[in-house]
């Protein structure tokens, strides 16, 4: 059932939370995985991806929610984390590492994952991505979401 935005409120962030968890706990099931040297598995970077760049929005979504009371739109990675408060996007940083400076410019290349990403065979050229930073965002912002009721 969906909620219009008039009936969705900061009691649904907890909802929100919950519906990104089973993309983070799913997440070393496959997408933590080596390829092998024949590369068959190599089809699953492009979900891989995506799936961490959904997982991130919606943990950010839902985090803005609980705090401010209203979850902001869109897909911008960087625009999220922007709407926490500082003492939030200070933990996340933290657990994130290394360093603030190299935060900014990881989260500045991976802002765009989910859009860019999810039909990447019409870009028709390679776009530069880190799914490490994805990985480490992701464990670290479902580490911040573990510490709310």
């Amino acid at each position: 059932m969906w909620l219009s935005r008039s009936e969705f409120s900061s009691r649904d962030s907890t909802a929100q939370r919950s519906s990104s968890e089973p993309l983070c706990s799913c997440r070393p099931a496959w997408c933590d995985q080596p390829c092998p040297g024949n590369g068959r598995l190599r089809f699953l970077f492009v979900p891989t991806l995506v799936c961490y760049a959904l997982c991130i929005e919606l943990g950010l979504k839902a985090l803005t929610l609980y705090e401010i009371g209203k979850a902001p739109r869109g897909h911008d990675l960087k625009k999220l984390f922007s709407t926490l408060p500082r003492a939030l996007q200070a933990r996340i940083v933290g657990d994130t590492g290394p360093d603030a400076k190299r935060f900014e410019s990881d989260l500045d290349l991976v802002r765009n994952v989910f859009e860019e990403w999810r039909y990447i065979y019409e870009k028709g050229h390679a776009v530069d991505t880190d799914l490490g930073f994805l990985q480490r965002l992701a464990t670290a912002i479902q580490k911040v979401m573990t510490e709310f009721p």
